[in-house]
């Protein structure tokens, strides 16, 4: 399903844009956060480390991370100064040299790696919480039967239970907003070509932007720009290219 600006608000997510929600997108595609419980999970999770969104680094300085402290050899921090340096960055706070070398490496982006918090915080809020999530296994947890608890979810993201009312308050909160009534609604059936608008053309858009990076203004008007857009992720899909939207190419768009 794809995440709506106005869904993610009501979490509690009030000063986001629209390009926040394109990257939560794109990292929920990027790394597979595709199933209800999954979405639900990561999101809950997110708006507690965060404080939905407030909040893109850590606090703290991080010279508690810094050796010879016994967590800077878990967080694979070997030098005075990797603390501060690494300390927890995006929505889920991803910390430690480790953590930012493996990101640097998945990314191909050597600026993760040696700028560190505020470059990932500015950068990959969304991103680095979803390759945490990924490298970590979280998806694998919470696609599984029984589906995990909160608390199961939280021991993972946090070690222990640190604010687990709140995670639990959020993931309830998701379950409310995030449904299968509200991802079937994603489905859209409707035709649509050169001139159509509303609510079904700025879905399009917001697909055409995720999938083939269109960078289409979600603006609900069937344009030249958007058809063109249609052309090319039907030619990249190898189906009829007519920049018609019609019964072959929604199933296409997802």
């Amino acid at each position: 399903m794809t995440v709506l600006l106005n869904q993610i608000q009501k979490v509690g997510w009030t000063t986001i844009a629209q390009s926040g929600v394109d990257e939560l997108n794109k990292c929920l595609l990027k790394f597979n956060i595709t199933t209800l419980n999954n979405i639900q999970h990561f999101i809950s999770q997110c708006s507690h480390e965060s404080t939905c969104g407030r909040y893109t680094e850590e606090i703290a300085d991080g010279k508690a991370y810094d050796p010879p402290a016994n967590v800077a050899k878990t967080l694979g921090n070997t030098q005075v100064g990797d603390g501060p340096k690494y300390k927890g960055a995006g929505y889920i706070q991803l910390t430690g040299r480790a953590n930012y070398a493996a990101f640097s490496k998945y990314m191909n982006d050597e600026l993760i790696l040696s700028q560190g918090v505020k470059y990932v915080a500015a950068n990959y809020p969304w991103t680095s919480a979803g390759f945490w999530w990924f490298n970590n296994g979280m998806s694998k947890l919470c696609n599984g039967t029984p589906a995990p608890t909160v608390t199961q979810v939280t021991k993972k993201v946090n070690g222990g239970t640190n604010g687990l009312a709140e995670r639990e308050k959020y993931f309830n909160l998701c379950c409310s907003i995030f449904t299968v009534t509200s991802a079937n609604t994603n489905t859209v059936k409707q035709t649509l070509k050169k001139g159509s608008t509303g609510a079904d053309v700025k879905y399009l858009q917001q697909r055409l932007n995720i999938l083939i990076g269109s960078g289409l203004a979600v603006d609900g008007i069937f344009g030249s720009k958007t058809e063109a857009a249609v052309r090319n992720f039907q030619a990249f899909k190898r189906i009829k290219i007519d920049g018609v939207v019609g019964i072959e190419t929604w199933p296409a768009l997802g």
